[in-house]
């Protein structure tokens, strides 16, 4: 069995914009839904922190959008680990072109907009060093691409080493070593790079969303969703923003930051199975047309997380920032030059001023044709 064969062969989806899972897509648009709420749950409460819905909403929402990027690179990166030539060079050259150059002009409008330092110099020195000041998931995603792609070139290689008759579950083991590999030593950087500290949180979701995705192409079993759901209603609600759980009951011996960082996970990892499998569930019951405008959402994260922020105090909360945001990516992304830096987009465009343009130009040689 050759390699390429057993290892299943899909572009990943920036290579091939013609080709969207549908179910994907709804749940990156679910995703950023969790984002615009969670930021108006911010704005709209004063002691936000306290705020119930608030603190179950921000115990598992950016884990679980960690977790579906790495399920939406899952596909592309299995794929490259049968290619005989090494794409690490021209993937992360994309991806910089994807999250790193909209990450520094998005800091920039930031700049200009709310001038929160004395000159560009200073903004991004902030930025860089302390990424949630700006656009941090961009920035974050984009180190931990890296991590990644390493870890597949370094699977790949041994791959090859193994042989062409390599098992689909050789493949995955070799690879499931690798980013455990790679998620320790990137932890240990740490204490050498601290502003790689949200990266080096968030990189354990991404690489369970890449294994998980293909180890349960189809979803796992009713009951482990079912025990997950159950698992998160019962801790979510004693989960604590920035802080310990409100659950003052573990052994002495064991230190406040492993309990919390164990029961941080444990709640979401829990809320994040539950809602990717939730709406796994609506993408194979519910009707398709009423799947579409979550689908669309997901295909505009970047435009929607980059945009809503100027419109939070728009009413009605949720839904005004949302159309406002996608009304106005629509209408920069007719420009090539915009939607390159603003959103990353090297070939995607709306289809509406082009096909007025095309209706145009056949009506013109149409009426030409039919002249004697």
């Amino acid at each position: 069995m050759q390699l390429k064969w057993i290892l299943r062969s899909s572009a990943p989806a920036e290579q091939e914009p013609s080709f969207r899972d549908p179910y994907l897509d709804a749940l990156k648009g679910v995703a950023i839904l969790t984002v615009v709420l969670g930021h108006t749950f911010q704005g709209a409460t004063p002691d936000y922190g306290n705020y119930l819905p608030f603190r179950i909403l921000y115990s598992f929402h950016m884990p679980m959008f960690m977790f579906v990027a790495g399920m939406t690179a899952s596909a592309g990166i299995f794929a490259t680990l049968g290619s005989k030539t090494s794409p690490f060079g021209d993937y992360i050259a994309r991806r910089a072109l994807r999250l790193v150059v909209p990450f520094i002009v998005w800091a920039a409008i930031k700049f200009i907009w709310a001038k929160p330092a004395d000159s560009f110099l200073a903004w991004f020195s902030v930025v860089f060093h302390a990424p949630d000041n700006a656009l941090w998931f961009l920035l974050v995603l984009f180190e931990i691409s890296i991590v990644v792609a390493l870890c597949a070139a370094c699977t790949r290689l041994s791959l090859r080493r193994l042989g062409p008759a390599v098992s689909p579950a050789t493949a995955l083991i070799v690879l499931a070593g690798y980013l455990a590999l790679g998620n320790g030593l990137f932890w240990l950087l740490r204490y050498f790079f601290p502003s790689f500290g949200l990266a080096i949180y968030y990189i354990k979701y991404v690489s369970i969303g890449i294994l998980y995705h293909r180890l349960f192409a189809s979803g796992p079993h009713p009951a482990v969703s079912l025990a997950a759901f159950l698992l998160f209603a019962v801790l979510s609600p004693f989960w604590v923003w920035n802080g310990p759980p409100a659950l003052p009951w573990h052994p002495s011996l064991i230190d406040d930051r492993i309990v919390t960082a164990v029961f941080d996970f444990i709640v979401a990892f829990s809320g994040t199975l539950a809602l990717v499998e939730a709406v796994r569930f609506a993408a194979r019951h519910a009707p398709r047309v009423g799947l579409m405008p979550t689908a669309f959402c997901g295909r505009r994260t970047l435009d929607i997380y980059a945009l809503h922020y100027y419109f939070l105090g728009w009413a009605p909360p949720v839904i005004a920032p949302l159309l406002a945001s996608l009304i106005v990516s629509s209408a920069l992304r007719q420009l090539p030059f915009a939607a390159l830096v603003l959103f990353g987009d090297t070939k995607y465009r709306p289809l509406w001023l082009r096909a007025l343009s095309a209706r145009r130009t056949e009506r013109a040689l149409a009426s030409r044709s039919s002249q004697p």
